[in-house]
């Protein structure tokens, strides 16, 4: 894959976009599952949000503060739209079942996509892998859309259309 830039230089390059062309500029950040991921590994992750105590769902919280703060900065800085990367299934279901990830994953996406709603974007949701277990959950936390399907996995655009209208 290639590189990443730094902070400054994707800030750099969200604004050149938005000042240079015409066109709708969405600002890709992370979410709390990538967030957890960061802070304690990704095999750390996927073991401490199946069975959530007070430490994990405290720093998941703290994690999305940073986020919506991160979120407002990228609006102020021209913005049309916020993708957010968290990569929560694979191939065949999401990583963690859905009955936890309703405890400690759904919680913190619904308000991140608050408070991206909240300075006016719309909030899209990136994903590969098999989705169909936590569809209804990603739509109830208020997404504007899905990026990533994978056929691979069982994810179609006419299915994801037909059960969120």
């Amino acid at each position: 894959s290639p590189d990443q830039p730094d902070a400054d230089d994707a800030v750099y390059l969200l604004e050149q976009w938005q000042t240079e062309t015409d066109l709708f500029v969405f600002a890709l950040m992370d979410g709390p599952f990538s967030a957890a991921a960061k802070a304690w590994s990704w095999e750390g992750a996927l073991r401490r949000l199946t069975a959530p105590g007070r430490a994990e769902l405290e720093m998941m919280a703290e994690a999305t503060v940073e986020l919506a703060e991160q979120a407002r900065s990228l609006a102020a800085r021209g913005a049309d739209g916020i993708l957010i990367g968290d990569d929560i299934a694979y191939r065949r279901s999401a990583y963690i079942n859905p009955a936890n990830l309703r405890k400690s994953y759904f919680p913190f996406l619904t308000l991140l996509v608050e408070s991206i709603h909240a300075v006016g974007l719309p909030a899209v949701f990136h994903s590969d892998g098999n989705l169909w277990g936590v569809l209804d959950d990603l739509l109830a936390a208020g997404i504007n859309g899905l990026q990533g399907m994978e056929p691979g996995a069982g994810m179609s655009l006419a299915g994801v259309r037909e059960k969120a209208g």
